[in-house]
């Protein structure tokens, strides 16, 4: 009776072994190499994932798959077919005999590698899946891209697939470029050029310096460079630039003139841009765009570059070659930098949602000023104060066309603020344009706000060289007319800072 129970001991054991022989699936050891994604980008190339046997290696039962299902949607082509994933483009093996049958997109983010027969996997036989593009900006809140495996057995009991890690990071976000602007004389800093409408060029400094620099060593490609990480779609662009800059004057020609590597080994380079290079603005502020195409990069190095851009009186829109029209108030010429295409048709690799770095500040234009004293103004009982104004700035006759210390003939016009003897709040008015070699008279009383006025008044002119006479005279709307008048020539008050409690007043001059 013993023997037979340990005969019958025996053979269950050897059934036990047999069947444990039998039932060993494949277990896997997943790997990742994630890549640095543009946060806006919609077609980013995701790092390959890697699937090795570990020790012992096992079978894959026919009929089964694997999914590598990743967190955001796989748009390598708007048909997400069966063709865009392919055993050719995507799927490498370091064992063609471990090789899946086929390679299929199923749904919208989902890989499913499929094996139609029983497949032995000996131990360090790898699936190495890359070139699979993924919408990168909808994992924008997340920061990362993962994929996530699951195993797809048609005999789970005997021939079950597990991974060590069943979910690993393909992708890490980043913002493309930054943006700084810089001048001729601080070619690092980031202080937007002062320009003045009088004269181009002036204060040796009448263009434009904008800089752009990656974030990472691969956020700009040429169409050269993404060909190479596409799989059987080719790369219908690379990365382009667009720079919108707005705000410029009318009357003025803007244009691309230049642009310049910096980086020490660097390759970075662009093509033309277009539209145009250059663009006649009619309109004042309408922003002006020119996109360039990357056609050079060095993948390994954080890249940037510097774009200038010319600002030039257009010559048929001025009757005088180095000044545009006053503009009045200070205003800001602005850059935004986009990476583009800004598209979402699903033709396009790579492309991109709307995203923009800016707008920034390239440079401040005002117009040349002058600045004028009227030491005593009053238009009380029968007292009037006259009150005339020259544009000077035509004024090549003294000192010579073009000369270096004349003026650029430059029409405007000039504000007048009165402060009253009384303290009360001040009153002001702006007269009408006036034309480069010509005057303006006026009487104080006939204008607003400057009616029973007393004691001092400013005036600031959008032009250089203005200058002012104001007379004072009784017998305003009486019968026998003026009896006294006393004129004066206004102060030129020179530019300056204002004082501090320690420091100099102000200075006058002619």
């Amino acid at each position: 009776m013993k023997r037979m129970t340990k005969q019958f001991l025996a053979v269950a054991l050897m059934m036990v072994v047999g069947t444990l022989a039998h039932a060993v699936g494949v277990p896997f050891n997943s790997t990742s190499l994630p890549r640095q994604m543009r946060q806006d980008g919609l077609t980013e190339t995701a790092g390959e994932v890697q699937l090795t046997a570990a020790v012992g290696g096992g079978t894959i039962a026919a009929g089964s798959s694997i999914d590598i299902v990743f967190s955001v949607a796989i748009t390598n082509n708007s048909a997400l077919s069966t063709n865009n994933i392919s055993l050719a483009n995507n799927v490498v093996c370091t064992n063609a005999a471990a090789c899946p049958t086929a390679a299929s997109i199923q749904g919208s983010n989902t890989v499913r590698l499929a094996f139609a027969a029983a497949t032995n996997f000996n131990a360090a036989d790898a699936i190495i899946l890359s070139r699979v593009r993924v919408n990168a900006n909808a994992a924008l809140g997340v920061g990362s891209v993962v994929a996530t495996m699951a195993g797809g057995s048609s005999d789970p009991v005997n021939n079950p697939i597990t991974f060590s890690d069943p979910q690993r990071q393909v992708g890490v976000l980043n913002a493309t470029i930054t943006v700084t602007t810089t001048s001729t004389s601080l070619p690092n800093g980031g202080v937007p050029a002062l320009l003045r409408t009088c004269a181009f060029p002036n204060d040796a400094i009448d263009d434009l310096f904008i800089r752009i620099t990656e974030v990472f060593p691969g956020a700009l490609t040429s169409q050269a460079k993404e060909a190479t990480l596409s799989n059987a779609l080719p790369a219908t662009n690379g990365s382009n630039l667009t720079f919108t800059i707005g705000g410029v004057p009318a009357g003025l020609t803007l244009a691309f003139t230049t642009n310049s590597q910096p980086t020490a080994g660097g390759s970075l380079a662009f093509g033309a841009p277009t539209p145009s290079s250059s663009v006649d603005q009619t309109i004042a502020g309408a922003p002006q765009s020119f996109s360039f195409p990357v056609t050079a990069e060095d993948g390994s190095l954080v890249e940037r570059m510097t774009f200038q851009f010319s600002l030039k009186p257009t010559t048929t829109s001025t009757t005088n070659p180095l000044a545009v029209a006053a503009i009045g108030s200070p205003a800001a010429i602005t850059a935004i930098v986009q990476v583009t295409p800004i598209t979402t048709t699903d033709t396009i690799i790579p492309r991109f949602v709307a995203n923009q770095v800016g707008p920034q500040t390239v440079a401040t234009i005002t117009d040349c000023t002058t600045r004028i004293l009227m030491t005593w103004a009053a238009t009380v009982a029968d007292v009037e104060t006259g009150v005339a104004i020259v544009n000077t700035s035509n004024d090549d006759a003294a000192f010579g066309a073009g000369a270096a210390f004349g003026a650029t003939p430059q029409n405007g016009t000039c504000t007048l603020t009165g402060y009253p003897a009384s303290g009360a709040t001040p009153v002001s008015f702006t007269t009408a344009s006036i034309n480069a070699g010509s005057s303006l008279a006026f009487l104080l009383s006939a204008t607003t706000g400057f009616s029973n006025f007393t004691c001092y008044v400013l005036t600031v002119c959008n032009f250089g060289a203005a200058h002012a006479f104001a007379v004072l005279t009784n017998g305003r709307g009486t019968v026998s007319g003026p009896t006294l008048a006393q004129g004066y020539v206004a102060n030129i008050i020179q530019p300056g800072t204002r004082p501090t409690a320690a420091g100099a007043s102000e200075s006058l001059g002619n």
